[in-house]
């Protein structure tokens, strides 16, 4: 099964905007790799120049599982590897968890930085949340925020409670929470956001 990618003109990237950008998309086969690159427009020599160019691979499904990510060095003008994204799925085609990477030159290998965790619950909704970062010295994973989810019998998202790692603790502490508010039809008609106060 095939799907046809087509051509972006994109004028807002988080890169170079000399004056504009321009996104290009190769024709995408499921259980394969897909690749962008993004050009901006040079002023000086008036033509496009690669920017960076992302390779995204995709399992039979049509989730991503993989991005690679490859920039222009500015100073040699060569693409070298620049970011990783690794994406693992459970058996109902949700994401559980998501893997971020920099290119480390003098390892000659990916690093690690980033970790996010969900939990769904049998319906498929995501119940938990985590965030974990990369401690460079110790090589573990430290926790950043956690994120807990309640639905009513409807799916409808009810509770969100935040919290926060201690960094002199190492515990968790409440951060903040939000409580939702559906009239019969299932819509929504308030939120009430609340900070925890410690004292």
């Amino acid at each position: 099964m095939k799907k046809t990618v087509l051509l972006l003109i994109l004028t807002i990237f988080p890169v170079i905007l000399p004056e504009a950008l321009r996104c290009q998309a190769q024709e995408m086969i499921l259980d394969s790799s897909h690749t962008y690159t993004w050009d901006y427009w040079s002023s000086e020599i008036h033509e496009w120049t690669l920017s960076t160019r992302q390779i995204n691979s995709y399992d039979i499904r049509g989730n991503i599982t993989e991005k690679i990510r490859y920039d222009r060095d500015q100073y040699t003008g060569q693409s070298t590897l620049s970011g990783h994204s690794a994406y693992t799925y459970d058996a109902s085609g949700n994401w559980i968890e998501l893997l971020f990477s920099s290119w480390d030159p003098d390892m000659n290998k990916w690093a690690e930085y980033q970790r996010l965790v969900r939990v769904y619950d049998a319906r498929g909704n995501c119940i938990e949340f985590y965030n974990y970062y990369m401690n460079p010295d110790t090589i573990e994973w430290i926790g950043k925020s956690r994120v807990f989810y309640s639905y009513d019998t409807q799916g409808n998202q009810t509770e969100v409670i935040n919290y926060g790692m201690d960094l002199n603790s190492h515990e968790w502490v409440n951060g903040y929470r939000w409580i939702n508010t559906y009239d019969a039809t299932g819509i929504q008609t308030e939120t009430i956001y609340s900070n925890w106060n410690p004292d």
